[in-house]
């Protein structure tokens, strides 16, 4: 143990010793997966961010220009929320032996994309061998301050995980006493240059005492399993190449931000925040909008501040308050590090929105996180986290456990914030953004739960996340118990309605059942009268009754005063008649009556000359004079049934039971024997019913 702690001593004073040489300069980041350390020279922890930055790429392995275009964009979204005056940036780039190999550009407004200089590209030979620098760096990539010796974080040992970077960030001497006390762990080291010379002579006369070193020296270590993700790697930039069940997010943060019906306004420096004024009565024309302690970038109020609303007569209508804001939006101060996520999804009805955090197109998977207005009214917000919200495709992992807590962690990965600095989160898996999010449908939903870890107050730490079992809410599960309940209502609903359908059937065929016999009873109820008046009738002719025939005619009254039929014929008016008539002459349309008086028939049957009963509708036709030069008179017989052929003179022959019924009723088809059958049929229907 004390030869390890002796050795290390040493090495971290040689590394000081050595560094002593080269000129002041900061480590910024450092890419284990690329093997690429960031450099801003001539600069230190306090001073190194400015509006001209100039960076330094040195490869700590092969040259891998490819490497540093994707290494780029990741620190253009660093310089989002640690420099965001910075805009745009040179670079080099450099060999393990400082050898300068390019150089170009990058800017915010083309993605933080590389852009190379053409005479410097690398991999040109003529050109790495004429840029050389004459400086070594020191092996530790170490950085020198003026006053302090900083340690930067070293790279944690991973799997092969993508285009990490590292944001170098001091540590303080509490990290020391884990030299000693962890000599069984694989530790890194990594000492910044930032000492003076008194300093670094101090160590050079007394290297046998390493226990005075650690006064001046913070070593900060670290011993991580490499299967666990690297925690510290910089917001991707959004791709959003694929959709979830149709959804996929907007790659328009404008339109966003827009859909949450945010305003532009301007702060007394004329740079722009993003407000919600929905709730508010303010005259724009005499609002102020005041910041204080803020930066202006692209036109937008950036970084942690004051800001408040005040009327033009100095009433104050919102007091400042601390925010931290991120291109005009007002977020919760704790909210600072996620202030470069790019919006890509939004509630317009809940004032909410989502950022961006990463993706899996090979499970087709979004990872966002919730941010909502909050203090009611107040304009600014700020903004706060609602949880993690993910979007998947995935949803019969979350029946099993461990699946649904490898889920949970690759959630939390996917940003160093949510493991680093969180200790209250809510994490919820949706299938379907629409259903599950915006309209709280638990067919959009698939597990939530609630996640909570204590710092640690007597090392001032907060814990890992330690996840061993999966206690939250399975909306899987619930959505089968309410698949099956809905399958046992749709049976129920069936069967309801297949019972309805039956009874309805039966009630239908009971109506018309019930609508014949009334039809059957009708009509043997009138036919058990028609039997009657023939009973009458026989019964009549058995007393010799006299004129029985006569009183069962209606013919044309005919008086020169008074509203008699005539006069009514004369006014388009009609009579039902039913006459016994002599035909004298006939036609291949009409048939001419001479007796009782002139009338021309119309008939549906072919007539003969001589005597008939007949019965129909009596008309004048003003058109046509009959032989008296008169408006002819016209009856229109409608049916067969509507006439008799008489065989004697005066129709004698008809005053029979039969004929007379026939006559009374109209109907010269009227049979007794079919009226009893008629009337027996009922009878039985009757009983049938009972």
């Amino acid at each position: 143990m004390k030869n390890n702690n002796l050795m290390l001593a040493l090495s971290c004073a040689f590394m000081m010793a050595g560094g002593t040489a080269h000129a002041e300069e900061y480590r910024l980041a450092f890419s284990k997966s690329e093997q690429i350390e960031i450099i801003v020279n001539h600069a230190n922890k306090d001073n190194w961010c400015r509006t001209n930055l100039k960076l330094e790429a040195r490869y700590q392995a092969t040259p891998n220009p490819e490497g540093l275009a994707r290494l780029m964009p990741k620190i253009g979204q660093l310089m989002q929320t640690q420099c965001p005056q910075a805009t745009e940036v040179s670079w080099v780039s450099t060999s393990q032996q400082g050898t300068q190999l390019a150089s170009g550009s990058s800017s915010a407004t083309t993605g933080w994309a590389l852009k190379a200089t053409p005479a410097t590209q690398e991999n040109n030979p003529a050109t790495v061998a004429a840029t050389t620098q004459a400086q070594e760096p020191a092996p530790s990539a170490a950085l020198e301050t003026q006053n302090e010796l900083a340690v930067a974080p070293v790279p944690e040992q991973i799997k092969e995980s993508p285009k990490q970077v590292e944001p170098a960030v001091p540590v303080t001497n509490e990290t020391t006493a884990a030299i000693a006390s962890t000599p069984e762990n694989k530790v890194e080291v990594e000492v910044e240059k930032n000492v003076t010379d008194n300093k670094v002579a101090s160590v050079q006369e007394s290297p046998d005492k390493p226990a005075e070193s650690n006064k001046t020296i913070a070593a900060e270590v670290k011993a991580q399993p490499e299967e666990q993700s690297a925690d510290t790697a910089l917001p991707a930039t959004p791709k959003l190449a694929f959709e979830v069940n149709g959804w996929k997010p907007n790659a328009n943060p404008k339109e966003v931000l827009k859909a949450v019906k945010l305003q532009e306004v301007a702060d007394q420096n004329g740079c722009k925040l993003l407000v919600s004024l929905e709730n508010t009565s303010f005259n724009m024309d005499y609002t102020l909008f005041q910041t204080e302690g803020l930066q202006c970038s692209d036109g937008f109020v950036q970084g942690s501040g004051k800001a408040g609303i005040t009327r033009s007569d100095g009433q104050t209508l919102s007091r400042k308050a601390d925010y931290h804001f991120a291109n005009g939006l007002g977020l919760h101060q704790g909210l600072a590090e996620i202030s470069s996520l790019t919006p890509v999804a939004a509630d317009p009805n809940q004032q909410h929105v989502w950022l961006y955090l990463g993706e899996d197109p090979e499970e087709k998977s979004y990872y966002l996180l919730g941010l909502k207005k909050g203090w009611g009214t107040t304009p600014y917000g700020p903004w706060e986290m609602t949880g993690l919200d993910i979007i998947t495709e995935q949803n019969e992992i979350f029946r099993k456990q461990n699946l649904i807590i490898g889920q949970i962690n690759k959630a939390l990965a996917q940003h160093p914030w949510l493991q680093n600095q969180v200790t209250r989160l809510d994490i919820s898996f949706f299938s379907d953004f629409n259903l599950g999010l915006l309209e709280n449908q638990v067919k959009g939903k698939l597990y939530s739960t609630y996640l909570s870890r204590n710092q640690d107050w007597s090392t001032k730490k907060i814990p890992a996340w330690n996840i061993t079992s999966a206690q939250g809410k399975n909306y899987l599960f619930e959505r089968d118990e309410l698949k099956k309940r809905e399958e046992a209502r749709l049976a129920r609903e069936a069967a309801w309605k297949k019972q309805e359908e039956e009874r309805q059937q039966r009630y239908e065929q009971q109506r018309l059942a019930q609508k014949k016999r009334q039809e059957l009873y009708n009509i043997a109820n009138k036919e058990e009268k028609n039997i009657q008046r023939f009973q009458a009738f026989e019964t009549a002719l058995q007393n010799k009754e006299a004129n029985l025939l006569a009183q069962n005619l209606s013919g044309i009254e005919f008086t020169p005063f008074g509203r008699s039929d005539y006069y009514r014929f004369m006014n388009d008016r009609n009579k039902d008649v039913s006459l016994l008539v002599r035909i004298n002459k006939v036609d291949s349309k009409t048939a001419q009556v001479n007796w009782p008086y002139p009338l021309e028939l119309n008939s549906p049957t072919e007539l003969e000359k001589g005597w008939y009963w007949i019965s129909g509708k009596a008309s004048m036709d003003n058109t046509q004079a009959d032989a008296n030069k008169q408006p002819v008179i016209r009856v229109a017989i409608d049916s067969p049934s509507r006439l008799l052929k008489c065989e004697q003179e005066m129709c004698k022959d008809l005053e029979s039971p039969l004929a007379l019924t026939r006559i009374a009723l109209k109907n010269a088809s009227w049979d007794i024997t079919q009226a009893q059958n008629v009337i027996k049929e009922y009878e039985e229907a009757k009983k049938a019913s009972y």
